[in-house]
């Protein structure tokens, strides 16, 4: 029997990937057309993690798409998306997909990390993950991507005391 998830935080009865961050990872060696990480981080509700591989000349429009496949099929439609200021999530393009699908965009303010700090520790996150298992072999970072997606998920998390796979799926893996 799985065990329901309990909301956390200051953010009461909110479901996971309901108010989601995102940022993007760049530059890193270009394997299959992929040269960066679109990260997506569940604010509220588990503090898990989505990494899309992807490239750093997305556009906003593509962006949404990757959003669609990875995190709305799987999670449902986040009531609020959290950025940086990056073109692809400030665009008209991807502010008129929120107010179509009734998601509030909020952008963060420049050199106000408080804002989108938990997002910028994610990326150090996967950035340490990667130097460390793809030292002799660059060129790996994309095969091994969802092994760190993986480690974050399955480890407790220091604000909810619980993984975000048990709290998303009710068990351990």
């Amino acid at each position: 029997m799985r065990t329901p998830i309990q909301p956390i935080g200051g953010h009461k009865d909110v479901l996971p990937f309901q108010i989601i961050l995102m940022d993007l990872i760049t530059d890193l060696p270009k394997v299959a057309d992929c040269d960066s990480i679109l990260v997506v981080v569940d604010h509220a509700a588990t503090k898990g993690v989505i990494f899309i591989p992807c490239h750093k000349k997305i556009d906003a429009t593509d962006t949404a798409e990757l959003l669609f496949q990875h995190v709305y099929k799987r999670f449902g439609l986040p009531d609020k998306i959290i950025s940086d200021r990056d073109p692809r999530f400030a665009a008209e393009v991807f502010r008129e997909m929120g107010k179509l699908l009734g998601i509030k965009q909020m952008l963060s303010t420049a050199y106000h990390s408080q804002t989108d700090g938990e997002t910028e520790r994610v990326n150090q996150e996967v950035e340490i993950f990667l130097q460390f298992f793809c030292a002799k072999e660059q060129m790996k970072w994309k095969d091994l991507l969802h092994f760190a997606e993986f480690a974050h998920n399955t480890r407790t998390h220091s604000v909810t005391k619980n993984s975000p796979f048990y709290l998303t799926m009710g068990y351990h893996p």
